[in-house]
């Protein structure tokens, strides 16, 4: 996996992706949900909206657009944001998309709040 990584780091693309995250060990479903949620591709409200099968795109909880920003860092759905504000500030983490979604013990925390609230469906 070192040599993988070392060839993978000094290729340029993907340098977006790469910024975000290196290969994290994760098992195959939790790594698809959070390279998921790193790409954007992700089927909540606002995307559902664009592909035509969600009325409005709005959170049902919140009502404001349902992204993967909104989700993790402002939704009040199952407390997502709350649990994993109090996890930054616990490992005195700067809370924000990045390190939610790159530092192993929050990848972790991520997938298992996004697994409850959809019953372990990769979105």
């Amino acid at each position: 996996i070192n040599e993988w990584q070392s060839y993978c780091d000094g290729d340029p693309n993907g340098h977006h992706y790469k910024y975000i995250c290196r290969y994290s060990g994760l098992n195959r479903k939790k790594e698809v949900q959070i390279s998921r949620l790193r790409l954007g591709k992700v089927n909540l409200n606002e995307r559902l909206h664009l592909m035509k099968k969600h009325e409005d795109g709005l959170c049902s909880v919140c009502r404001v657009t349902e992204n993967i920003n909104h989700l993790l860092l402002n939704c009040e759905k199952g407390n997502i944001s709350k649990i994993l504000r109090d996890k930054c500030v616990l490992y005195k983490e700067e809370f924000n998309i990045k390190n939610l979604l790159d530092k192993g013990f929050m990848q972790s925390e991520v997938y298992r709040l996004v697994s409850l609230i959809t019953k372990g469906k990769v979105v």
